[in-house]
Order: structure tokens, then sequence, then C-alpha cells
């Protein structure tokens, strides 16, 4: 959800339609859970060798499985019908983008909002500094190191939203 909200909120600066945005931001790992649901033994060895975010991960993914969550995700949401911009971006979700194709901005949005999630949910001791993690994503979205502080702070004021949208009701 985190990484949602953050996609939908980078998605109103650099003209990218918030809807797809959050789309992407919100089923980027969809395929962790289909690989969780599928090959649940494999699965677990994978995360407690790379562990469960970033490069690491998803080179194991590839080693072990011939694929990766993210190329999974991204075809089980196109055999569902999503967009195509949406598809790309979860494909892409954990590589940098290189260049400016049609979905590459959205695939931006996605990949600088995942590893910005990471960073604020995990704390920066655990989880990669976003802006060293992915710098092209980071260009593409048109940020900079000094517009990250207080677009942090807009996401912490944001994310109120997101923990009611979690909250279960008995």
């Amino acid at each position: 959800m985190v990484t949602a909200l953050i996609s939908s909120i980078l998605a109103k600066g650099v003209q990218v339609v918030e809807a797809d945005a959050f789309t992407a931001g919100l089923l980027h790992d969809i395929g962790k859970l289909v690989l969780v649901s599928l090959e649940r033994i494999v699965y677990a060895e994978i995360v407690r060798n790379a562990g469960h975010f970033g490069p690491k991960l998803v080179a194991e993914e590839a080693s072990v499985l011939g694929f990766t969550h993210a190329t999974l995700g991204a075809r089980l949401l196109t055999r569902w019908g999503l967009p195509v911009g949406v598809c790309r971006a979860v494909e892409l979700h954990h590589q940098s983008p290189t260049d400016t194709t049609e979905h590459s901005r959205l695939a931006a949005v996605v990949n600088f909002a995942n590893c910005l999630a990471h960073q604020i949910i995990d704390g920066s001791a655990q989880a990669p500094d976003a802006a060293e993690a992915s710098p092209q994503a980071m260009a593409m979205v048109e940020l900079n190191d000094k517009d990250i502080p207080a677009f942090v702070q807009q996401i912490n004021l944001a994310l109120p939203r997101v923990e009611g949208l979690l909250q279960m009701h008995e």
C-alpha cells in the first residue's frame, strides 16, 4: 500500500496517470504472492538466502527459478487484461529505467516508489537509500536529493490514509 501511495503522489508531478501508478504500485509484488502460494518451501529458501527486497532477491529468483516475481506478476496482470503500462511497470519495478519508451516513466515511478517505501518502512539502516538505489528513476520522476526530505514529509502526512485502509474491524 505504501508503494501505491508513493506512486500516486509521484505520478501527479510527472504526467503519469495517477490511477495507473497507484494500481502498479499496489500490485508490483503480486508475483511474490503467487510464488509463496505455489512454491512455499522453495521461495522461503530464496528469501532466506537473499532477503525480501532488492537486487539480491531478484538475482536469486532468476538463478533458482529461471524467472523473477516481477516477470511472473507482469504475466499474470497481462493475462488479467490490465493496461500495458501497469504490466510493464510491475515487470520493471526492480530495474532503473534506461530508456524513454512509452511506459518508462510509469516504470520509473513504481521503481522509485518501491525503493522509497522500503526506506521509509524498514528504516535507512536496513534498506538502501532510495536515491542511491535508483538514481535514474529519481531523475525520471524529476526529484533530486534536496527534494527528498519534503517529499518524505508529504508521504508521512498521507500515510494515515493507508493505515486506515488496512485497519480490520471485527
